[in-house]
């Protein structure tokens, strides 16, 4: 398929944080409006180390970081967010399965027809072009990495994570009370989205960390 130039830069970044080795978070999709600026500093990246600067007190930084601080023992939450969490060797990678950031999941910028081509009214072309175009590029990073373990957060894309990271569907363990389903073989979980406390609870939380541990999952005893 033909698409803008705009949208393939971000159809092939996938994410921020140091992959290789490391835990991989995926949630749907970045919570901003895209502008030109942003995707000049995206141009022909798959991923980028967070910038050391930029500030992370935002729900989905801060479950990661109490799940990492959970298990590497780290002593503060808002250190571990604010020094460690996807930077440079920290052993954390986040990533969306949607390419183009919103300000939330039902609006649509009136600027992305002219930036990319898309407009509302596209979104099922939109879909079909990130399953065909995206989905082959995240697979193949994920190849590269080899990640330790993927944790997808967001109930709604639940069967695309699967399309993405799940190669045994039945070698899988569901958590009903918890809202949370595992995939052993892959090391793959699927659970509620890190925004809503409804739908990712403590408990589920304390899950996830021990599910993880019981891998022997941690971001500080990779092979780097």
């Amino acid at each position: 398929m033909s698409i803008s130039h705009n949208l393939e830069i971000a159809m092939n970044f996938i994410g921020w944080g140091d992959p290789a080795n490391s835990i991989w978070f995926f949630g749907l999709e970045e919570g901003a409006a895209f502008q030109q600026t942003y995707l000049n500093e995206i141009d022909g990246k798959a991923f980028v180390p967070i910038d050391e600067q930029k500030n992370l007190d935002w729900p989905v930084a801060n479950k990661t970081a109490t799940i990492l601080t959970k298990i590497t023992g780290a002593p503060s939450v808002a250190d571990y967010r604010d020094k460690i969490l996807w930077r440079g060797g920290s052993g954390s990678f986040n990533g969306n399965l949607l390419p183009l950031g919103k300000a939330s999941r039902q609006q649509w910028s009136d600027d992305y027809e002219r930036l990319f081509g898309i407009s509302a009214n596209d979104l099922g072309y939109y879909i079909e072009l990130v399953r065909e175009i995206r989905y082959p590029k995240i697979k193949q990073l994920k190849e590269n990495a080899k990640p330790q373990a993927i944790v997808c957060f967001g109930k709604e894309c639940w069967s695309e994570f699967k399309q993405v990271f799940v190669e045994h569907p039945y070698d899988v363990k569901e958590y009903g009370d918890e809202k949370i389903v595992v995939y052993d073989s892959d090391r793959v979980i699927l659970c509620g989205h890190f925004s809503y406390g409804v739908h990712f609870t403590n408990k589920a939380l304390d899950l996830v960390v021990e599910i993880l541990e019981g891998w022997g999952v941690n971001p500080e005893k990779r092979n780097k």
